[in-house]
C-alpha cells in the first residue's frame, strides 16, 4: 500500500490580460522544488479547478490498468515552508511494477475514450505519455515500442495524467502560454547508481525544450 503525496510545493500563476488584445499567461515557478506530476495537479486544484470531477475521473483510471486499485485520493490544504498550498494525497495498490510502454499508452487511450474527454485534454495526456515513452527509447538506445516503463509503470501515472488534463480544461488554460523557470532536478539513484540528476527526467525536458537547473541533494525516499 502507498500513501503517495507532494512534500513540496511549486507556484503557478496565471496572468489575465487587461484588454482582448493581450495573451493570457500562465507562469510555473519550479526553479526551488522542482515539478512533478501530483505537484503540477495539486496546483492546478489549488487555482480552482473541479477537485470533485478530478477524484471522480481518478478512480476510473483504476479500470485500466491491471492489479491496480485506487483506495482513496483527496487534495488536502497544508503548508510548505509556512506556505499554504495544496497536496494530492493518494492510497492505492500496484501488483505490477513494471509494464510495457505501448500497453501503458493503449491502457490510457482506453480511459480517456471511456470518460468521454475532449480532443485537447485527450491529446494532452497522449502526447506527455507518449514524451515519456520517447525519453526512456533515447536513455536505453531502443525503439520506442520495446521500452518497458518502471517508476512510471503504475497507476499513479494515469492519475497524474487524467488529473492535470481535466484541471486545464476546466481552468480554461489550453491555448493559453505557459512559462516556466528552469526546473530544478537533484540526485538520484539510476540502476543503482547515484548520478548527477535523473536521467529520464533531462531527456523529457530536451525533448519539451524545458530549461533545467541541477541540484546535488539527496531525493528522499518515498515509501
Amino acid at each position: 500500500m502507498v500513501l503517495w503525496h507532494a512534500d513540496k510545493a511549486i507556484d503557478i500563476f496565471v496572468v489575465s490580460p487587461i484588454s482582448k488584445h493581450l495573451a493570457r499567461i500562465a507562469i510555473i515557478d519550479s526553479q526551488l522544488s522542482g515539478i512533478s506530476g501530483d505537484m503540477l495537479l495539486a496546483g492546478l486544484v489549488d487555482l480552482g479547478a473541479n477537485k470533485t470531477e478530478i477524484k471522480n475521473a481518478i478512480f476510473e483510471c483504476q479500470n485500466f490498468l491491471t492489479g491496480s486499485k485506487i483506495n482513496s485520493v483527496d487534495f488536502i490544504r497544508t503548508t510548505s515552508n509556512g506556505i499554504a498550498a495544496t497536496s494530492l494525497a493518494l492510497d492505492y495498490t500496484d501488483d505490477k511494477h513494471r509494464r510495457k510502454g505501448m500497453e501503458m499508452y493503449r491502457s490510457l487511450t482506453a480511459c480517456c475514450d471511456s470518460l468521454g474527454l475532449d480532443q485537447r485534454p485527450k491529446s494532452f495526456a497522449l502526447e506527455t505519455l507518449k514524451t515519456i515513452i520517447l525519453a526512456e527509447a533515447i536513455v536505453h538506445g531502443i525503439e520506442p515500442d520495446q521500452v518497458y516503463l518502471d517508476e512510471t509503470s503504475s497507476i499513479d501515472t494515469f492519475v497524474d495524467l487524467i488529473g492535470c488534463s481535466l484541471a486545464l480544461q476546466d481552468l480554461q488554460l489550453f491555448g493559453t502560454k505557459f512559462m516556466s523557470t528552469k526546473v530544478a532536478l537533484e540526485a538520484a539513484l539510476f540502476h543503482s547508481r547515484m548520478v548527477p540528476s535523473p536521467i529520464q527526467p533531462v531527456q523529457f525536458c530536451k525533448y519539451s525544450k524545458v530549461g533545467i537547473s541541477f541540484s546535488l541533494g539527496v531525493k528522499r525516499k518515498q515509501n
